[in-house]
């Protein structure tokens, strides 16, 4: 009997899929950038982040939101031309949130192509990888 609520516990963790990723924002000044380490839930297609953001300028005012949950929709995002695969994409909008839209492209092989929008239409960039 404890066999086999072993492998019923088993079976459950291999369809739990999730993985993590960081983003490292540029220190380029003249950038508004971000930081950010988090997880997808691909199941219950959710995001949960922490983040800082900076916005560019020498004395760049940086803020952090901490434990932030957000529904995602989720991507691969292939070579429009050999099909091929070159990155993972999580994406949400919420027009009730201080970052209403949050692009992150992990793996992607451009410079500064994940990005966050703010409220005010204020653009925040960083490199994103899955871990």
């Amino acid at each position: 009997m404890k066999l086999l609520l072993l492998i019923a516990i088993s079976s459950f963790s291999v369809f739990a899929d999730s993985f993590d990723f960081e983003c490292h924002g540029t220190d380029a000044v003249y950038v508004n950038s971000f930081s950010m380490e988090g997880s997808v839930d691909t199941q219950s297609r959710t995001i949960t982040y922490d983040v800082e953001t900076r916005s560019a300028g020498d004395n760049g005012l940086t803020s952090v939101n901490t434990e932030v949950v957000r529904n995602v929709t989720l991507e691969r995002v292939t070579d429009p031309v050999t099909g091929d695969f070159l990155a993972y994409r999580a994406y949400s909008v919420d027009q009730n949130d201080d970052h209403v839209y949050v692009n992150i492209l992990m793996n992607y092989p451009g410079q500064l192509a994940s990005q966050i929008r703010d409220a005010d239409g204020r653009v925040y960039l960083s490199n994103c990888k899955a871990l």
